[in-house]
């Protein structure tokens, strides 16, 4: 996912905002040098913690996900497998986010909002 810093910060496990093409984000910079507010990255995000789908938002369209709280990260769920892994598809990256329960249903091509409480951001030297 390409990103522009918002504001600088010093290094890792700093806070860091970028604007990306689905809206700002904010998340833990897992990169080993200090970036500067209005530089170009290139980053992959990363959700640690397993979550509950109780806790993600589902909605039945893209059209209704543009009404959810604006620090929500909306994306597309692409593939569900049996071991709780969601894969979602979040702008133009592809982010894998564990489930700690499994929801039924058909997940496929469901729209999500997902709370960026524990999101990591980093570089992919790109």
């Amino acid at each position: 996912m390409h990103g522009v810093v918002l504001a600088s910060i010093d290094g890792q496990g700093s806070d860091l905002r970028i604007q990306t093409d689905i809206g700002p984000i904010l998340g833990v910079w897992r990169g080993d040098s200090p970036v500067n507010s209005g530089e170009s990255v290139d980053v992959e995000l990363e959700f640690p913690n397993s979550r509950a789908w109780g806790d993600i938002a589902s909605h039945a369209s893209a059209e209704a996900a543009r009404n959810v709280p604006s620090d929500l990260i909306v994306g597309t769920v692409i593939e569900f497998f049996d071991d709780g892994i969601l894969m979602v598809k979040i702008g133009g990256s592809i982010v894998q986010v564990e489930l700690d329960d499994s929801p039924s249903g058909d997940l496929v091509g469901a729209t999500v909002a997902i709370a960026p409480d524990d999101l990591e951001i980093y570089p992919t030297g790109l």
